[in-house]
């Protein structure tokens, strides 16, 4: 057996993804710019928004019109919240067009966000952009926070509905459940929405953002009914 031509394991994730993305169609796509998850500049890379709720990104535009593997792929179930960032990078360079590939210039310095501001989850979200030159806004996942910025008001409006949409669908069904505890088997009061992802989320408030759980309906097996006193 010649081991030397033998897939790593992220090679052989990246074959599966890429497998999934021939028939996936494109939701959204375009230039945003990200921090860094160590090196904390901003750099321009290629986004691509697909229906079946992944984001992935690429160097740049020709490397994904190429079919080279992305260089990271977000899965939109695993996202927790899309955070409003009001307090911008301090500094920012010029723009490449969508079509060109970035520079390695191409960087900003970040300040620390003090300033951010999140809104209903599954509502479209308009930004007063009277109020920043900048739009910015953050992917919070369980493991790592994506830090992106737009251009422009426009973009940002777009990518903002799309990832809204893609993460936590449009709310077809919300109200308040009496929900018992995994692990404490208490009984507390919980706000649920069902979204048209086929998924059900709930929330201490019924205006909060950041759920305490979610279901995944398509895994439901039953649905049991008990009686009152049960």
């Amino acid at each position: 057996i010649n081991m030397a031509h033998r897939p790593s394991a992220v090679q052989q994730y990246y074959n599966r993804f890429a497998s999934t993305m021939k028939s996936a169609e494109v939701q959204h796509e375009g230039v945003l710019l990200k921090q860094g998850n160590v090196n904390k500049a901003f750099k321009a890379r290629y986004f691509v928004l697909y229906k079946n709720r992944t984001l992935a990104y690429w160097l740049n535009q020709t490397a994904e019109i190429y079919g080279k593997d992305p260089i990271h792929v977000i899965k939109m179930t695993e996202v927790r919240s899309i955070k409003i960032v009001n307090k911008p990078p301090k500094q920012r360079r010029a723009w490449l067009s969508p079509s060109l590939s970035p520079t390695t210039n191409s960087s900003l310095t970040h300040e620390p966000n003090d300033g951010a501001a999140e809104d209903e989850i599954g509502d479209d979200i308009d930004i007063d952009f009277e109020k920043t030159r900048y739009f910015c806004f953050e992917l919070v996942t369980r493991s790592r926070t994506f830090l992106l910025c737009c251009e422009e008001a426009a973009a940002f409006n777009q990518w903002i509905r799309h990832l809204n949409h893609a993460v936590f669908g449009r709310a077809v069904y919300k109200a308040w459940f009496t929900k018992l505890g995994a692990k404490t088997k208490s009984w507390k009061r919980r706000w649920f929405v069902v979204f048209d992802t086929l998924e059900m989320r709930y929330y201490e408030q019924q205006n909060g953002t950041r759920p305490k759980g979610s279901i995944q309906l398509a895994e439901l097996t039953q649905i049991a009914v008990h009686a009152s006193g049960d």
